[in-house]
């Protein structure tokens, strides 16, 4: 289970990142003691026009002093909301700065947004997908509407895994004044009752005033997206391995689905 107080948030000063930082923001300050690290792989810009001679050397350090100054910018945000903050730059691989900084730090949840400075056609970007498969700690991935923040109600799907506990987990740990509608879908082997659901909510330190739990029958994905939809909820959370049919979800199935289509931020745990 992952734990600790220190949010890894990835950071390029793109739209997303800049959404990811004010959800992030909202979420730190309303609970409390939690830290921020802003974390950037530096990599070679795009060369201007007459500059082919400029040393790579030099370039870099361009690219590292502009987005450093950006960094600093949210880095003061966030220490003016009461949220401790530090400013990281590594000139590595993103998906591998990201990973290798949650890691040594023993990071308790990872924030990005959905798409980077280049998204290029893809519905998630490379380095947001890339996280959100290997991560071996909670990714809230932020797209769709993000206000309020923190969200007032999140949307938790459980089949009765150990990924869905720890999903139930991470969001008793960071959003514990939120409403939780706890969902089960019957399709294939899953049939935990509304009893059994609300009783491993509970042990997974959800409050009970603050619990729903809903049953229905169906594609999981297509249930909850359009839970997703007509509840209005400011977080979907799920696990990323589970129990047919969440079996293998990051690769091709319900939480890749909710990445790339929820009408809100994203968390899959592990």
């Amino acid at each position: 289970m992952a734990g600790g107080d220190l949010i890894v948030l990835a950071f390029d000063d793109s739209p997303d990142a800049l959404r990811a930082c004010a959800w992030t923001r909202g979420v730190a300050a309303a609970r409390g003691g939690a830290r921020v690290d802003l974390v950037h792989a530096v990599a070679l810009p795009v060369i201007p026009i007459g500059a082919w001679d400029t040393p790579v050397g030099e370039l870099l350090e361009r690219n590292e002093r502009e987005i450093r100054t950006h960094a600093e910018r949210e880095q003061a945000a966030f220490e003016a909301a009461g949220v401790p903050a530090r400013v990281f730059l590594r000139r590595w691989l993103p998906v591998d700065t990201i990973l290798d900084h949650a890691r040594e730090q023993e990071a308790g949840l990872i924030v990005l947004g959905q798409h980077g400075s280049r998204p290029g056609r893809m519905l998630l970007g490379s380095v947001s997908g890339g996280v959100a498969r290997s991560a071996r700690r909670p990714v809230v991935v932020v797209r769709g509407r993000v206000e309020p923040s923190p969200p007032q109600s999140v949307l938790l799907a459980h089949d009765g895994s150990a990924a869905a506990d720890e999903a139930a987990a991470t969001v008793a740990r960071w959003l514990p004044a939120a409403r939780v509608i706890v969902v089960t879908v019957h399709a294939g082997e899953s049939q935990l009752t509304a009893e059994e659901t609300r009783r491993r909510a509970g042990a997974a330190g959800l409050d009970a005033g603050r619990l729903e739990t809903v049953t229905r029958e169906g594609d999981p994905a297509a249930v909850l997206l359009d839970l997703a939809e007509t509840t209005g909820c400011g977080l979907v959370a799920v696990g990323r391995r589970g129990l047919s049919p969440f079996r293998d979800l990051l690769l091709g199935g319900v939480s890749e689905k909710l990445l790339q289509l929820a009408p809100c931020p994203v968390m899959a745990a592990h």
